[in-house]
């Protein structure tokens, strides 16, 4: 705290300026009546000029341009804020302040575009961290289209697949027309309606391991008795993959899936109920 105040009428030392009087000394009022009067003291990260004060024994940080306002024209009512008709922060200027709500200093700000919304912030190439150009993106969406995967298509761009997938579905680059609805109904997706003539399926998909006719002898010797397992070596694929094209889980299109099976064994968890001829705790013969 700096002792700059009066002098003390008792010890003569000087006291802590007021608010008032630290506003005098570092307001530069020397462009005129109209023009901004700039605090020149500490400024806080928002660019507000702070008057630190003795209250009841404590330092308070009071800002500057409310002190000017107060000392212009009285108590700012519970409220209210002071709002910047010049939009600048550290000016103290009394005509350049007027009383207005929260509400009224946003709507003001979004008015003469000092905050950035969607139709003015940097979008697609301009962003620095934009790994994709426009012409990119559009050809991954058509790629997509006829038939590609963003399984496939991320190493051909140097992205990662979640990046592709992303690119294509409109969750980034949401700016450019072209975005592709999402194929099923996969977890953590936007679901679209898609018509389902229209989509890629089968064969036609770019990341397909079977063809049609190879489901239906699949899901044929399925019936027959053999194992999942097996099929899937005869076919060089996974379990899980034949499992699922055999149940209609994938290939869903093509007719003929099996019904799965029932779940084999006790409910885990259930408790089994002793069969009515075995014998019971108290008639078993003790050993």
């Amino acid at each position: 705290m700096t002792l700059r105040g009066k002098p003390c009428p008792t010890c003569g030392r000087p006291l802590p300026e007021t608010a008032q009087e630290k506003l005098d000394r570092l307001v530069d009022r020397t462009g005129g009546a109209d023009a901004c009067w700039p605090y020149r003291g500490r400024r806080n990260r928002h660019g507000y000029g702070m008057i630190d004060v003795y209250r009841a024994g404590r330092v308070a940080m009071l800002r500057a341009h409310r002190v000017a306002f107060e000392a212009a024209y009285g108590p700012i009512p519970d409220g209210l804020v002071i709002c910047h008709v010049c939009d600048n922060p550290p000016c103290c200027n009394p005509r350049h302040l007027s009383l207005g709500t929260v509400a009224d200093n946003i709507a003001d700000m979004w008015r003469k575009g000092r905050q950035p919304t969607y139709t003015n912030h940097r979008k697609g190439e301009g962003v620095g961290t934009s790994k994709l150009t426009a012409a990119q993106v559009v050809e991954l969406r058509r790629r997509f289209a006829a038939g590609g995967s963003a399984k496939g298509l991320a190493p051909a761009y140097g992205i990662s697949q979640a990046t592709a997938y992303n690119v294509i579905h409109g969750v980034t680059w949401g700016h450019l027309p072209g975005a592709q609805p999402t194929r099923g109904r996969g977890r953590g997706g936007r679901r679209s309606e898609v018509n389902a003539a229209a989509q890629v399926r089968g064969e036609r998909s770019g990341n397909a391991e079977l063809t049609e006719a190879a489901v239906l002898a699949m899901r044929q010797r399925f019936a027959a008795g053999e194992q999942a397992i097996a099929l899937a070596a005869a076919y060089g694929i996974g379990e899980t993959t034949a499992w699922n094209a055999i149940h209609g889980v994938t290939w869903a299109h093509v007719p003929g899936a099996v019904t799965a099976r029932k779940r084999r064994g006790w409910p885990k968890g259930k408790r089994r109920r002793p069969a009515a001829d075995a014998p019971h705790d108290d008639q078993r013969p003790s050993p």
